[in-house]
């Protein structure tokens, strides 16, 4: 992807991706997940579960921060699959 983004003044996409090996689509579809940025809420999950000592499961968390606000129980086991 690097070596993609470098070259992208000299050479078109297209050109670039069938050098590499990969489908323009694929390109564009990974381009964004590497700004990946957490939300308010993946960022809330993380800090409880590192000062419960990774001890609580989604239900303890859900607990936790449905008393700040409102969040469905399935978002919580999502985002707390999604990071581990």
């Amino acid at each position: 992807m690097k070596f993609i983004k470098q070259n992208t003044d000299a050479f078109s996409i297209t050109k670039l991706t069938e050098l590499v090996g990969i489908s323009r689509s694929f390109y564009y579809r990974h381009q964004n997940k590497e700004k990946v940025k957490f939300s308010y809420l993946e960022q809330r999950i993380q800090q409880l579960t590192k000062e419960n000592h990774f001890l609580y499961g989604y239900r303890k968390i859900h607990t936790l921060i449905s008393k700040e606000f409102s969040v469905d129980i399935n978002k919580v086991a999502r985002a707390m699959r999604k990071y581990g």
